[in-house]
């Protein structure tokens, strides 16, 4: 269970991580 939990951890951070990344190149795009 808490291997689970951890591995979401991981998962959310990374998807965070991908999304931030997103945002990132679509603010330079548009400058």
């Amino acid at each position: 269970m808490v291997k689970k939990e951890a591995g979401t951890k991981v998962l959310a951070s990374q998807l965070f991580l991908i999304v931030e990344q997103d945002a990132v190149v679509e603010w330079a795009l548009l400058r």
